[in-house]
Protein backbone atom coordinates (compact mmCIF):
# COMPACT_ATOMS: atom_id res chain seq x y z
CA UNK A 1 0.00 0.00 0.00
CA UNK A 2 1.56 3.27 -1.09
CA UNK A 3 0.38 6.80 -1.74
CA UNK A 4 -0.19 5.78 -5.37
CA UNK A 5 -2.48 2.85 -4.58
CA UNK A 6 -6.17 3.20 -5.51
CA UNK A 7 -7.27 2.18 -1.99
CA UNK A 8 -5.31 4.97 -0.35
CA UNK A 9 -5.97 7.66 -2.95
CA UNK A 10 -9.72 7.14 -2.45
CA UNK A 11 -9.28 8.35 1.13
CA UNK A 12 -7.44 11.55 0.20
CA UNK A 13 -9.23 14.69 1.36
CA UNK A 14 -11.77 12.76 3.44
CA UNK A 15 -12.02 12.42 7.19
CA UNK A 16 -10.66 9.05 8.34
CA UNK A 17 -10.31 7.20 11.61
CA UNK A 18 -6.92 5.63 12.44
CA UNK A 19 -7.59 2.70 14.76
CA UNK A 20 -5.06 0.59 16.66
CA UNK A 21 -5.04 -3.18 17.23
CA UNK A 22 -6.76 -2.51 20.58
CA UNK A 23 -9.64 -0.65 18.93
CA UNK A 24 -8.58 2.78 20.17
CA UNK A 25 -8.36 5.73 17.81
CA UNK A 26 -5.51 8.12 17.22
CA UNK A 27 -6.53 11.65 18.19
CA UNK A 28 -5.02 15.15 18.35
CA UNK A 29 -5.90 16.59 21.76
CA UNK A 30 -4.81 20.25 21.80
CA UNK A 31 -1.63 19.50 19.89
CA UNK A 32 -0.85 16.22 21.65
CA UNK A 33 -1.30 12.96 19.71
CA UNK A 34 -2.70 10.17 21.88
CA UNK A 35 -5.04 7.18 21.86
CA UNK A 36 -8.64 7.36 22.98
CA UNK A 37 -11.71 5.12 23.11
CA UNK A 38 -13.97 8.17 22.80
CA UNK A 39 -15.33 9.52 19.52
CA UNK A 40 -15.25 13.15 18.44
CA UNK A 41 -13.68 15.59 16.00
CA UNK A 42 -10.30 15.12 17.71
CA UNK A 43 -9.97 11.61 16.26
CA UNK A 44 -10.61 12.56 12.63
CA UNK A 45 -7.69 12.86 10.22
CA UNK A 46 -7.12 13.78 6.58
CA UNK A 47 -4.55 12.06 4.35
CA UNK A 48 -2.80 13.93 1.55
CA UNK A 49 -0.04 13.10 -0.91
CA UNK A 50 3.45 14.16 0.27
CA UNK A 51 5.20 12.80 -2.83
CA UNK A 52 7.63 9.91 -3.26
CA UNK A 53 5.13 7.39 -1.92
CA UNK A 54 4.60 9.25 1.35
CA UNK A 55 1.60 10.96 2.95
CA UNK A 56 0.83 13.77 5.35
CA UNK A 57 -1.48 12.79 8.23
CA UNK A 58 -3.37 15.93 9.22
CA UNK A 59 -5.67 16.37 12.22
CA UNK A 60 -9.06 18.07 12.08
CA UNK A 61 -7.47 21.33 13.30
CA UNK A 62 -4.81 21.37 10.59
CA UNK A 63 -1.79 19.96 12.45
CA UNK A 64 0.46 17.26 10.97
CA UNK A 65 1.54 14.11 12.78
CA UNK A 66 5.34 14.24 13.13
CA UNK A 67 8.26 12.14 14.37
CA UNK A 68 10.50 14.34 16.57
CA UNK A 69 13.53 12.41 17.82
CA UNK A 70 11.55 9.20 18.06
CA UNK A 71 8.50 10.78 19.71
CA UNK A 72 5.12 11.29 17.99
CA UNK A 73 4.00 14.92 18.16
CA UNK A 74 2.08 17.49 16.11
CA UNK A 75 3.40 20.21 13.83
CA UNK A 76 1.86 23.05 11.77
CA UNK A 77 4.44 22.41 9.02
CA UNK A 78 4.15 20.21 5.94
CA UNK A 79 7.73 19.19 5.23
CA UNK A 80 9.73 15.99 5.06
CA UNK A 81 9.70 15.28 8.79
CA UNK A 82 5.90 15.34 8.79
CA UNK A 83 5.58 12.72 6.02
CA UNK A 84 4.85 9.03 6.58
CA UNK A 85 4.75 5.77 4.66
CA UNK A 86 1.72 3.48 4.89
CA UNK A 87 2.86 -0.10 4.33
CA UNK A 88 0.50 -2.98 3.60
CA UNK A 89 0.20 -5.27 6.64
CA UNK A 90 -2.46 -7.53 5.10
CA UNK A 91 -6.23 -7.78 5.62
CA UNK A 92 -6.68 -4.07 4.89
CA UNK A 93 -4.35 -3.00 7.70
CA UNK A 94 -1.22 -0.86 7.56
CA UNK A 95 2.06 -0.01 9.24
CA UNK A 96 2.48 3.75 9.72
CA UNK A 97 6.19 4.47 9.32
CA UNK A 98 8.04 7.74 9.88
CA UNK A 99 10.85 9.16 7.80
CA UNK A 100 13.29 7.71 10.33
CA UNK A 101 11.90 4.21 9.79
CA UNK A 102 10.04 4.04 13.11
CA UNK A 103 6.57 2.50 13.29
CA UNK A 104 3.66 4.09 15.11
CA UNK A 105 2.69 1.77 17.96
CA UNK A 106 -0.10 1.31 20.51
CA UNK A 107 1.79 -0.11 23.49
CA UNK A 108 -1.03 -0.86 25.94
CA UNK A 109 -2.56 2.55 25.37
CA UNK A 110 0.74 4.44 25.09
CA UNK A 111 1.40 6.00 21.70
CA UNK A 112 5.01 5.34 20.72
CA UNK A 113 7.42 5.04 17.81
CA UNK A 114 9.38 1.78 17.69
CA UNK A 115 11.62 -0.28 15.42
CA UNK A 116 9.46 -3.39 15.73
CA UNK A 117 6.77 -4.26 13.22
CA UNK A 118 4.53 -6.56 15.23
CA UNK A 119 0.84 -6.69 16.19
CA UNK A 120 1.05 -3.52 18.28
CA UNK A 121 2.17 -1.57 15.21
CA UNK A 122 -0.82 -2.56 13.05
CA UNK A 123 -3.47 0.08 12.24
CA UNK A 124 -6.77 0.24 10.39
CA UNK A 125 -7.80 3.21 8.23
CA UNK A 126 -11.53 3.76 7.75
CA UNK A 127 -13.53 6.58 6.28
CA UNK A 128 -15.27 8.55 9.02
CA UNK A 129 -18.42 9.04 6.91
CA UNK A 130 -19.20 12.20 8.83
CA UNK A 131 -20.73 15.03 6.79
CA UNK A 132 -18.57 18.07 6.34
CA UNK A 133 -19.62 20.79 8.81
CA UNK A 134 -21.85 23.51 7.42
CA UNK A 135 -20.22 26.93 7.69
CA UNK A 136 -21.99 28.99 10.37
CA UNK A 137 -24.31 31.82 9.35
CA UNK A 138 -23.47 34.95 11.38
CA UNK A 139 -26.37 37.13 12.56
CA UNK A 140 -27.49 39.56 9.85
CA UNK A 141 -26.97 42.60 12.07
CA UNK A 142 -23.37 41.65 12.92
CA UNK A 143 -20.65 43.35 10.88
CA UNK A 144 -18.06 40.78 11.87
CA UNK A 145 -16.08 39.40 14.78
CA UNK A 146 -12.45 39.37 15.86
CA UNK A 147 -10.08 37.45 18.09
CA UNK A 148 -7.81 39.00 20.74
CA UNK A 149 -4.58 37.60 22.14
CA UNK A 150 -1.75 38.94 24.29
CA UNK A 151 1.35 37.88 26.17
CA UNK A 152 1.58 34.87 23.88
CA UNK A 153 5.32 34.92 23.21
CA UNK A 154 7.44 32.00 24.42
CA UNK A 155 11.21 31.68 24.47
CA UNK A 156 13.08 28.68 25.82
CA UNK A 157 15.67 30.87 27.56
CA UNK A 158 13.25 33.46 28.97
CA UNK A 159 10.56 31.09 30.25
CA UNK A 160 12.34 28.39 32.22
CA UNK A 161 9.14 27.12 33.82
CA UNK A 162 7.76 26.08 30.41
CA UNK A 163 9.71 23.53 28.43
CA UNK A 164 7.99 23.66 25.04
CA UNK A 165 5.49 25.53 22.88
CA UNK A 166 2.74 23.09 23.96
CA UNK A 167 0.65 25.74 25.78
CA UNK A 168 1.05 28.23 22.94
CA UNK A 169 0.09 25.55 20.40
CA UNK A 170 -3.03 24.63 22.38
CA UNK A 171 -4.19 28.25 22.34
CA UNK A 172 -3.42 28.54 18.62
CA UNK A 173 -5.56 25.45 17.94
CA UNK A 174 -8.39 26.92 20.04
CA UNK A 175 -8.19 30.14 17.99
CA UNK A 176 -8.74 28.11 14.82
CA UNK A 177 -11.73 26.30 16.35
CA UNK A 178 -13.28 29.61 17.48
CA UNK A 179 -12.63 31.15 14.07
CA UNK A 180 -14.46 28.27 12.40
CA UNK A 181 -17.28 28.54 14.93
CA UNK A 182 -17.81 32.29 14.42
CA UNK A 183 -17.52 32.19 10.65
CA UNK A 184 -16.87 35.92 10.20
CA UNK A 185 -13.57 36.73 11.93
CA UNK A 186 -12.11 39.81 10.23
CA UNK A 187 -8.88 40.35 12.17
CA UNK A 188 -6.85 39.51 15.29
CA UNK A 189 -5.99 42.10 17.95
CA UNK A 190 -2.53 41.32 19.31
CA UNK A 191 -1.97 43.39 22.46
CA UNK A 192 1.76 42.69 22.73
CA UNK A 193 4.44 40.72 24.56
CA UNK A 194 4.93 38.70 21.41
CA UNK A 195 8.60 37.99 20.67
CA UNK A 196 10.82 37.38 23.69
CA UNK A 197 13.35 38.44 24.78
CA UNK A 198 14.34 41.30 22.47
CA UNK A 199 11.71 41.52 19.73
CA UNK A 200 12.50 41.13 16.05
CA UNK A 201 15.43 42.30 13.97
CA UNK A 202 13.33 42.80 10.82
CA UNK A 203 11.03 41.14 8.31
CA UNK A 204 13.58 38.37 7.64
CA UNK A 205 14.03 37.42 11.30
CA UNK A 206 13.67 33.58 11.59
CA UNK A 207 11.47 34.08 14.67
CA UNK A 208 8.61 34.91 12.28
CA UNK A 209 8.71 31.24 11.34
CA UNK A 210 9.65 29.52 14.59
CA UNK A 211 7.44 31.57 16.92
CA UNK A 212 4.51 32.54 14.67
CA UNK A 213 4.08 30.81 11.29
CA UNK A 214 4.91 27.36 12.64
CA UNK A 215 2.57 27.77 15.62
CA UNK A 216 -0.59 29.46 14.35
CA UNK A 217 -2.63 27.64 11.67
CA UNK A 218 -2.68 29.24 8.22
CA UNK A 219 -6.34 30.25 8.52
CA UNK A 220 -5.63 32.17 11.74
CA UNK A 221 -2.77 33.93 9.95
CA UNK A 222 -4.89 34.67 6.87
CA UNK A 223 -6.56 37.71 8.47
CA UNK A 224 -4.76 40.92 9.54
CA UNK A 225 -3.10 40.95 12.94
CA UNK A 226 -3.28 44.45 14.44
CA UNK A 227 -0.40 44.44 16.89
CA UNK A 228 1.03 46.49 19.73
CA UNK A 229 4.83 46.60 19.62
CA UNK A 230 6.56 44.61 22.29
Amino acid sequence: LTSASPMLSELYGKYVFITSHRGERLEDLYGNPRLSANSGTEDMWILSDAGNGRVFITSSVGQQLEDVSGRPTMSPRKQGWESWTLQDAGEGKVLITSREGLHLSDNNGNLMLVRNALEWEIWTLSEANIPQPTPPTPPKDRLGSFLAIGDWGWDQFSHGNLYSTRCQQAIANKMLLKMNELGDVKFVVNVGDSFYPNGLSGKDDPQWDTKWREIYPSKVRSVPWYSVYG
